[in-house]
């Protein structure tokens, strides 16, 4: 619970929160008398302060071009990926929206191998959001 409302002050206030909810934590883990929870506290932390490394850019990203590959499978969402590519400039950003359960694994054997960067992944639901850097 106390996860869950720190994640949605997060989340509405954008990129203001890193100092702020680091030290709410870290109050709230020096007030718990039990060891265990304390301990479960830091590491609820540590997985924030890690999604917020990886997702912190994802709230204020502009993209070049926005694609549509909901319910399209392997290898349709990485074909398209790879065209609108080709049509952009370099340091371009494409925001694409899959359904295909495994694309992360093709977009992330692919940009690797052409020096692409994923900025982030996000996932909602069954939709995973990426937003992917042109070399």
């Amino acid at each position: 619970m106390f996860f869950g409302a720190a994640s949605a002050k997060i989340i509405r206030n954008g990129s203001k929160f890193q100092n702020s909810v680091k030290m709410v934590f870290l109050k709230k883990a020096c007030e718990l008398k039990s060891a265990s929870l304390c301990c479960e506290i830091r590491a609820r932390i540590a997985l924030l302060w890690n999604f917020l490394k990886l997702n912190s850019q994802n709230f204020m990203t502009t993209f070049t071009l926005e694609i549509d590959a909901i319910g399209l499978n392997c290898p349709m969402p990485l074909l398209k990926l790879k065209k609108a590519l080709n049509q952009l400039n370099s340091n371009d950003i494409v925001k694409i929206l899959v359904t295909d359960p495994a694309a992360h694994l093709d977009f992330g054997v692919f940009c690797q191998q052409v020096s692409h960067e994923i900025i982030s992944i996000t996932k909602n639901e069954n939709i995973q959001t990426f937003l992917i850097k042109k070399a």
